[in-house]
């Protein structure tokens, strides 16, 4: 029996179904040939454990379509058993166990699905909850010949996938770079591993960027990345993450380094769209920007390709604390920004955001307050 039509999919074969073992149709099929009845009516839930069995038995037992595609997702057996989702904890073991029965008759080991992905790079696409599984995978793939820096239609590495899919499983990266995973591959757009973690706003990734970084990521520390040129620290700023920008700064990333549109991380944290403004702290981490600055007290005065400056971001936003920070470090109250800033307070209503900065926009040659002649 090649096909497995109760499944829904005429191209899958009974070994890519049973290793699958989801799909209920699937699992009455297989019933049906080893004469299991009680697997028609009750499905994986209670028979997950059999439906493995029953793989691997195909397996073993079936050399001819061990590397069948089906023409839906391009994938083999092999894909499929490494790309298997987060079964019950107890059965995880069971899927090296596919791997390897896989492995042993013959199973393409670079073979590519219609996403570009190698198995490698399914195992670090999946859902599997246990670094000891996904390492005994991951292993048995590398030694029988996994490309460790294969790329997808994406440009992205198995490296790369596993440190947005697995931030906090370093045993399993540590696995990858010792078997010669480029750290600071980039994707199609760019991108380096850097680049994409700090791009995920999860403080989880604060222990990976310095995993990253004593592994070689330290060489594109402030290297542009992505179609807006962002750096890894413009890249966390942007995403709202406060624990990896300090580590990046700590690391010695540049504050004053700019995006394709000419912004800082100071722009970037005091945008009314930043998810720091929903941090408590964000006070902090922007005196913690200026501090960093290789000129803390003009800081305050680069403005982006719009010639929007920090003062400016802040008062759009309608941010009182950040408006007096940045009149007290010295940004520019008077001229094209400052009258800018103005404009953003009253288009925005922050009347007192206008009176508490009074003072600075008081223009000392004409004698005139800014905020009088705007209205």
């Amino acid at each position: 029996m090649k096909y497995c039509y109760v499944s829904g999919d005429p191209e899958w074969t009974l070994g890519n179904c049973g290793i699958f073992g989801r799909c209920h149709g699937t699992i009455g099929a297989l019933a049906a040939k080893l004469n299991f009845a009680r697997f028609r009516d009750e499905g994986r839930n209670n028979n997950v454990t059999e439906a493995f069995d029953v793989a691997e038995q195909k397996i073993r037992g079936n050399v001819a379509d061990i590397n069948f595609r089906n023409k839906g997702d391009e994938e083999t057996q092999l894909h499929v058993s490494c790309a298997l989702g987060a079964p019950r904890a107890n059965l995880e073991n069971r899927i090296p166990e596919l791997i390897t029965a896989l492995l042993e008759k013959g199973a393409d080991v670079n073979a590519v699905n219609r996403r570009g992905q190698t198995p490698l790079a399914c195992v670090c696409d999946s859902r599997l909850r246990r670094s000891e599984t996904l390492i005994s995978a991951a292993r048995q793939l590398l030694e029988c010949g996994a490309e460790p820096n294969a790329r997808d239609q994406e440009g992205a590495t198995p490296f790369s996938v596993a440190c947005i899919r697995h931030p906090e499983k370093l045993d399993v990266l540590g696995l990858l770079v010792a078997a010669g995973a480029n750290v600071n591959a980039r994707n199609n757009q760019g991108m380096t591993p850097l680049h994409r973690v700090c791009s995920h706003s999860t403080e989880r990734g604060a222990d990976l960027i310095t995993f990253l970084l004593g592994n070689g990521a330290m060489a594109d520390l402030n290297t542009q990345g992505g179609s807006d040129g962002r750096t890894a620290l413009l890249c966390a700023v942007s995403s709202g993450n406060e624990g990896v920008a300090k580590v990046l700064l700590d690391a010695g990333a540049r504050p004053d380094a700019r995006d394709e549109g000419g912004n800082t991380a100071l722009h970037l944290v005091c945008a009314p769209s930043c998810y720091f403004r929903n941090i408590h702290r964000v006070d902090e981490l922007v005196e913690l920007f200026l501090d960093h600055g290789r000129a803390p007290d003009i800081e305050t005065h680069q403005v982006n390709a719009r010639g929007e400056n920090a003062l400016t971001m802040a008062a759009l936003g309608g941010h009182l604390k950040l408006v007096e920070l940045f009149l007290l470090r010295g940004a520019s109250a008077v001229g094209q920004c400052g009258e800018k800033a103005l404009e953003c307070a009253c288009s925005m209503f922050c009347f007192t955001l206008v009176s508490a900065s009074w003072g600075g926009w008081h223009d000392p040659l004409c004698g005139e307050n800014l905020l009088w002649s705007r209205l």
